[in-house]
């Protein structure tokens, strides 16, 4: 019984910590008003162009 409140408690503070050290740093580039929707555009190197479309997963920042 003890473990799994042990186990609980340390991905509690996990998700605290991660949660606060996301909201200290901004992800490099812009947000681009598309209909409504933020869309977080960032655009590195020179050449063709690669469009990378991530939904993200729902991760920590779902939940912050």
């Amino acid at each position: 019984m003890l473990l799994p409140i042990h186990l609980l408690l340390l991905t509690t503070l996990y998700q605290l910590v991660a949660c606060l050290r996301e909201k200290q740093q901004k992800p490099p580039g812009q947000l681009v008003d598309m209909g409504g929707y933020a869309l977080h555009l960032y655009r590195l190197g020179k050449g063709g162009v690669t469009i990378v479309i991530d939904h993200s997963l729902g991760g920590v920042k779902a939940i912050c």
